[in-house]
């Protein structure tokens, strides 16, 4: 709700929130890795890349003294209306985030500070900057109140719309001194920025000099240095009328260096696999399931009753009832 009627306190610079809320600002790390051309580095420490933070932690001493500034700025606001405690842990974090100080320690705050501490460390404290606080600081401040039998007003009541308001416009402030830091104050140092970013752009074009097609190489000086020694006008012109040129030029290069080239499998035989059909296996039968008849001596007193050793080596056609009996009827608790 405080973020929300904070941002159309700012609806003209509802672009510059949007990307200064989400990280989207050209910042020089971003840029680079968009086009080459740009060195990416921050222009007021110079660091080789600069990020979204870094617009606010840089250690320059323009920075140092933005935040100084809002210090003050946050202690005439606030110190009127808000908790003490809350007025600390926001300058401490904040501190904690531009890098001047130390994270809060719960154990220097009484307890039913200790959830708001962790909640806006999950949210992050660079995130303060950017609108984004935890809600338990409106209730914490609503608590402060009824313990004082304070009856705030409508504009206390108001005081983290406020504060992310001042935040907000603090924010924009310094992204306005970085870009005169980057692109110049007045009309002979931006002149001079001009020139930097142009020699920049034709650098860049010139690394790709060995990569355009061989009729293109024409359209280049014998040395980058000979080319720069050219007013800004004529090498803006000529980055304009040669620049697409030269990028095309590169692609349709890689496109005419493969075009001739026969595959990787034109350069090694084709091997041709036979596979071999396995000899198939009779299936089983139920005989192979079935018991040998099993050798009966029978001890009888009758002389005239022949013995199985006695019996006839003809096998009889009619099946017995032992080789009728499968194999789990043998053994009923066989798995089978």
């Amino acid at each position: 709700m405080a973020f929300s009627q904070a941002s159309k306190r700012h609806y003209k610079k509802r672009r510059f929130l949007t990307k200064h809320c989400f990280r989207l600002q050209p910042v020089g790390g971003r840029l680079h890795q968009r086009d080459p051309k740009y060195d990416g580095q921050c222009p007021n420490c110079l660091r080789p890349q600069e990020d979204d933070d870094h617009l606010f932690c840089c250690p320059a001493p323009s920075r140092h003294s933005w935040r100084f500034d809002v210090k003050l700025l946050l202690d005439g606001h606030l110190s009127s209306s808000l908790d003490p405690l809350l007025l600390n842990l926001l300058q401490t974090m904040l501190l904690a985030f531009f890098g001047d100080g130390a994270s809060p320690l719960p154990a220097q705050y009484p307890p039913e500070y200790h959830h708001l501490i962790s909640t806006q460390q999950s949210i992050g404290y660079s995130q303060l900057v950017r609108g984004k606080f935890a809600m338990d600081w409106n209730e914490l401040q609503a608590t402060y109140w009824t313990k004082n039998h304070h009856h705030p007003s409508h504009k206390e009541k108001q005081w983290l719309v406020g504060l992310i308001s001042l935040l907000f416009e603090q924010s924009h402030t310094l992204w306005l001194h970085r870009n005169e830091a980057c692109h110049g104050r007045d009309r002979i140092s931006q002149r001079q920025a001009e020139r930097v970013h142009v020699q920049a752009e034709i650098r860049s074009l010139y690394s790709l000099r060995h990569l355009v097609q061989a009729e293109d190489q024409r359209h280049f000086y014998d040395s980058v240095e000979t080319h720069l020694v050219q007013p800004v006008r004529q090498l803006k012109d000529w980055i304009q009328l040669y620049g697409p040129l030269i990028r095309y030029s590169v692609r349709q290069a890689c496109t005419q260096a493969v075009r001739s080239t026969p595959k990787m499998t034109t350069y090694f035989p084709r091997i041709t696999i036979t596979p071999t059909t396995p000899t198939p296996q009779p299936c089983p039968t139920l005989h192979d399931y079935m018991l040998p008849l099993p050798q009966v001596h029978h001890t009888s007193s009758n002389p005239y009753h022949w013995s199985n050793k006695a019996k006839s080596t003809h096998t009889s056609t009619t099946p017995t009832k032992y080789s009728q009996q499968r194999i789990d009827m043998l053994w009923p608790d066989h798995p089978g």
